[in-house]
């Protein structure tokens, strides 16, 4: 993994923080440092959400990849130095075999790895940072494996929707919904118990580096759980 320096503009960041290797050896670190999941996962793992349910991929046209690019926003560039601009431009030519690639990639289930290469970038989580912990992460992936990832998101959303997988008040990830409706809700919510002269408490968590120590194992046997 690379770390690429940042613009600090008027920051006045410490010799610490400019220390790539440094920045780097702590992320490194963080990732997957602990497993508080090994009793979900076994949960998940022996009971089944719906067993009649099944989810495969379908392969996809070469509109529906013509699509997908050009719904793709960065034109930043990742490993393989290969921008969105770029992409565009040789679609003419190269729509069906990057068709062809991703049907493949789906019906072998394969991801790869020239794709899993990354550049990261730290960049800051607050206005004056002075430590390590102050910065955050930012993977620059490769902008055709960025293809196949709207490809997969999109036939996955599509089955969790369809089955009514999704929780009802998830914001996050969802079509139509943001953080304006999880406030809107939580207002509601509120409003509604003091119109009921009912006492309102509310609990906030504080999810801190909640990305880097994500269980992956506890991830995908979830994802079996409602669906394989």
């Amino acid at each position: 993994m690379n770390v690429c320096s940042f613009d600090n503009g008027s920051l006045d960041l410490p010799a610490l923080l400019q220390d790539p290797d440094q920045v780097n050896n702590y992320f490194l670190s963080v990732f997957n440092k602990t497993n508080n999941c090994v009793h979900k996962t076994k949960f998940y793992r022996g009971n089944k959400h719906n067993p009649d349910l099944l989810f495969q991929f379908s392969m996809v046209s070469p509109e529906s990849i013509y699509e997908h690019v050009y719904s793709i926003r960065s034109n930043v560039a990742g490993d393989d130095n290969i921008t969105l601009y770029m992409l565009k431009l040789s679609l003419p030519v190269t729509l069906y075999h990057l068709t062809h690639i991703i049907n493949f990639c789906l019906e072998v289930g394969c991801f790869p790895s020239q794709w899993k290469h990354f550049i990261t970038c730290a960049v800051p989580k607050v206005k004056n940072p002075s430590e390590i912990k102050d910065l955050r992460p930012i993977s620059l992936l490769s902008v055709v494996s960025k293809v196949l990832e709207r490809v997969v998101h999109s036939q996955m959303c599509n089955f969790l929707n369809a089955h009514g997988l999704f929780p009802m008040h998830q914001s996050g990830f969802r079509e139509g919904h943001s953080t304006s409706t999880a406030l809107l809700n939580l207002t509601d919510n509120i409003i509604r118990a003091i119109d009921k002269n009912i006492g309102v408490i509310s609990v906030s968590l504080e999810y801190t580096n909640a990305l880097e120590v994500l269980d992956h194992d506890f991830q995908f046997v979830k994802r079996q759980n409602i669906g394989d």
